[in-house]
């Protein structure tokens, strides 16, 4: 679904935020959305909170800003390894990985 970002036809954040099937203790405990396709980084939201649809155990996440985090260190870096590359086998698109380094708010 990326071509249709890249067509301008949807937002990232419109193909991005939901519904997903998840846990929400874990989706909880993770502060951004970190959105890529073929294993590149394609944006990166902070997770405001997580919104249940009407459909029992699917959400969506409500970032902070409808806009990705600026910066090229939120765009374009291969992160395949983190996510298990483009053939890791599982059918859910959902991964809880710790990225290190993030900085506190100031």
């Amino acid at each position: 679904r990326f071509a249709e970002v890249e067509s301008r036809t949807h937002s990232l954040l419109d193909i991005a935020k939901g519904w997903w099937k998840l846990s929400l203790p874990r989706a909880n405990a993770c502060p951004y959305a970190i959105i890529h396709a073929r294993g590149i980084v394609r944006g990166v939201f902070r997770v405001a909170h997580w919104r249940e649809s009407d459909v029992k155990g699917r959400y969506e996440f409500v970032p902070v800003s409808m806009q990705p985090l600026e910066g090229d260190q939120f765009r374009n870096r291969n992160v395949a390894r983190m996510f298990g590359g483009e053939r890791a086998g599982s059918q859910n698109p959902i991964r809880y990985v710790k990225v290190s380094g993030e900085q506190a708010d100031g």
